[in-house]
């Protein structure tokens, strides 16, 4: 490790290093620090400890953890201990040490300045995981998430009078357990409820949180009212980000990770991937580029650790207050792509729109069943005055859009997705300028030199290679102007 460090170079830091972690902390008392990185495996670091020391003596100095475990609930207990960032040995160049450093202490300056609310990690408010998981089972929640994971549940439905529901390859399956009474799915709230949603709860609001279960899984939560009172699902989320092969993403997305500016949308119905899709997309170019990533999710959902670009992930109502007004605070923190959860109202789009202009690349979800309804869906948000700017600066800044849906293998055993690809060509610029948006369909179908095919292209093709009945076609068909 001291080798890696000797060779960054940045003019703004002089490097000092410590075998132990006493000489540091006489260093800090002496002052003159910008920035710690804590190697845990130092003999007298003794884990988390130091970094509590460290912040004892220094508060006010930024500690990034160097770490050898590959192990996001690691680094999630480090980021709630106070650490500004974390970095997995073996898994970045020194280049990137540089990078970290320099954000690491801009970031802690703002918050030392502004005395934010917010807290200073979107996790930090979590509950600690071997807390968490003792609640759990103490709520009867912990077994069923498990039995859910074992089945390879997609979801898990949890409804007042009704026993819990696993969608298991697209189909409900009910579980053989008794019906969820109030009183048991209150308190199975209450288990896994972090404190900085709880007020959201208490008001009666939807509520959006992801939590991290020891040797389990990391789980998306929605919890929301309906007629007989609140209900509860849960998504899980796999710890390691799939690749673009094991997805079955198409191969022109490869090249789209290297582009520097434009807008990227990948769009499909709730629940057909797109969180996935789009996690294995940025850490395509986490592993292959040099990028400064900062993702703005509601919530976070994988975690995705610095390789050679640095990723910094922030979550709604917790590090920013909404998704346009993370995406206008991106502008100070110097990003090279900017990865945008949801694109769900006029700001939001008006602003990625904008911000891809400007020479940013630009990721961003849109819930749209193909291109076409994708393109006229960001352009339905605007004012019909402004719809000719618009398709003009839409016509600009547009890279791609992938759109995506998950179908039912053959076999029962599994999902396959299906995509469509519009790539924006000369052509297909000059049609959204005009509004001739009829002709997108006709662009595509006939643009496969470029990496461009129709859902329907994509599904007979599943067809012939025996992966989907025929039946998937016509469903894909009649559900086409449905989203």
């Amino acid at each position: 490790m001291k080798q890696v460090l000797n060779e960054v170079k940045d003019t703004l830091f002089e490097l000092e290093h410590f075998d132990r972690l006493a000489p540091s902390l006489e260093r800090l008392l002496k002052g003159g620090l910008d920035v710690v990185l804590l190697d845990l495996s130092l003999p007298d670091a003794r884990g988390f400890e130091g970094l509590v020391r460290i912040h004892a003596e220094a508060p006010s100095v930024p500690v990034i953890i160097l770490t050898g475990l590959d192990d996001e609930t690691f680094a999630l207990e480090a980021v709630r201990k106070g650490a500004q960032d974390y970095l997995v040995k073996g898994q970045f160049d020194s280049k990137i040490i540089s990078r970290v450093m320099n954000y690491a202490v801009g970031r802690k300056r703002l918050e030392t300045e502004t005395k934010s609310a917010l807290p200073r990690a979107g996790l930090k408010t979590a509950q600690p995981s071997a807390q968490l998981t003792e609640n759990l089972k103490h709520a009867g929640l912990f077994k069923l998430l498990e039995q859910a994971i074992h089945k390879s549940a997609s979801d898990i439905f949890l409804s007042i009078g009704e026993p819990p529901v696993l969608r298991i390859y697209g189909s409900l399956k009910r579980l053989n357990e008794p019906p969820v009474t109030e009183e048991s799915l209150s308190k199975m709230i209450d288990s896994l409820l972090p404190d900085s949603k709880r007020w959201q709860y208490l008001e009666g609001r939807e509520v959006d949180f992801s939590i991290d279960v020891e040797k389990l899984s990391r789980f998306r939560v929605n919890i929301f009212r309906e007629h007989r009172g609140y209900a509860v699902t849960f998504r899980p989320i796999p710890r390691r980000i799939p690749t673009f092969e094991e997805l079955g993403l198409p191969a022109v997305m490869r090249e789209l990770t290297n582009l520097t500016k434009g807008l990227i949308l990948l769009t499909g119905p709730t629940g057909n991937g797109k969180t996935t899709s789009m996690a294995s997309f940025i850490e395509m170019i986490n592993q292959n580029h040099e990028r400064h990533i900062i993702t703005l999710e509601d919530p976070i959902e994988y975690i995705i650790p610095h390789k050679r670009s640095l990723v910094h992930q922030r979550e709604i109502e917790l590090h920013t207050r909404s998704f346009a007004e993370g995406l206008r605070g991106a502008f100070r923190e110097n990003p090279d792509v900017i990865m945008i959860g949801e694109l769900r109202d006029l700001e939001s789009i008006s602003l990625a729109v904008r911000v891809a202009e400007t020479g940013h690349l630009v990721l961003g979800t849109l819930h749209s069943g193909n291109a076409t309804q994708s393109i006229t869906r960001i352009l339905d948000v605007f004012e019909e005055g402004l719809k000719g700017q618009v398709q003009k600066q839409l016509s600009m800044s547009l890279a791609a859009v992938v759109s995506q849906k998950l179908l039912k293998k053959q076999d029962g055993l599994g999902m396959v997705l299906a995509t469509e690809v519009l790539v924006a060509t000369p052509a297909i610029r000059n049609v959204i300028r005009s509004g001739q948006l009829q002709q997108i369909k006709m662009y595509i179908e006939t643009g496969k030199k470029e990496g461009m095919h129709t859902l329907q292209q994509c599904v007979k093709e599943l067809i012939q290679k025996g992966l989907v009945s025929s039946e998937a076609l016509s469903q894909i068909d009649s559900t086409e102007d449905s989203f």
